[in-house]
């Protein structure tokens, strides 16, 4: 009975000592899981705030595009008047020196015919 008692309090040691073991390794794969999952949402914040960057970064060269467009947008509206206004303002000086030039030719037939 004696050795009876002594090898189940052996194998009952051994059970033991396996149970360990297996608590040991499955405590060892938790904190690893832990510590890779707190890498991998350090990456993963890492690489948002880049991209938060990046995309602030865009918006501010496409307001300043869009803003560019628009003043050259205007420059090219304001170039058109000019060139309408050049247009009317030459059409009108020149009907103006046409009429000066008929009236003084009327003046000069009228003048030649008189004497």
């Amino acid at each position: 009975e004696e050795e009876m008692s002594d090898k189940l309090k052996r194998q009952q040691r051994e059970v033991e000592a396996v149970a360990f073991e297996h608590r040991q390794r499955i405590m060892r794969e938790e904190e690893r899981l832990r510590a890779w999952r707190v890498e991998a949402q350090s990456a993963l914040d890492g690489r948002e705030d880049t991209l938060k960057h990046r995309e602030r970064a865009l918006e501010l060269r496409e307001r300043a595009v869009q803003a560019r467009e628009a003043g050259a947008e205007k420059r090219v509206a304001e170039a058109a008047e000019a060139v309408a206004n050049a247009q009317v303002t030459a059409r009108a000086e020149v009907e103006k020196e046409y009429l000066e030039l008929k009236a003084n030719l009327s003046a000069q037939r009228l003048q030649l015919e008189m004497e």
